[in-house]
């Protein structure tokens, strides 16, 4: 297993253990999804478990526990090519992603780690649309 090393890496990992949603054999998956890497991230840790971690489980947390909302598949709207670079290129992406803008002019923001702070609508989506939503805006 993966030592893991910040304060809130190691907090919300104990949480997801005690919320069930990161079992021993889920936790196993997750690392041969990762295969030999030595190094990861706690995002990284996270995505590889979007083909075991249970999606209504993970949505469910997402809403009863850490205050986020539905608003239906996290997808990258077309018009993200205009907003602003979130991040230099060199640098990686943020653990939470913006996905679309309301009609208010804030954006929703896909929550892939609930620990940290979100300038927008918290959304809960499923670790494979989180997944989808990194590589996106990596294009």
């Amino acid at each position: 297993m993966a030592a893991f090393i910040a304060p809130k890496e190691r907090e919300l990992l104990a949480e997801l253990k005690e919320a069930a949603i990161l079992t021993p054999a889920v936790i196993d998956s997750m690392h041969a999804a990762l295969g030999r890497a030595e190094n990861f991230s706690f995002d990284e840790f996270l995505l590889a478990g979007a083909d075991v971690i249970d999606e209504r489980h993970w949505i469910t947390w997402l809403i009863r526990h850490r205050g986020c909302y539905r608003f239906g598949p996290v997808r990258l709207a077309p018009e993200a090519r205009n907003w602003p670079p979130l991040v230099a290129a060199e640098q990686p992406l943020p653990s939470n992603l913006p996905y679309t803008r309301a009609e208010s002019g804030i954006f929703l923001v896909g929550v892939l780690r609930p620990d940290l702070k979100v300038n927008g609508y918290r959304a809960a989506g499923t670790l494979r649309e989180l997944r989808e939503l990194r590589t996106a805006w990596r294009q």
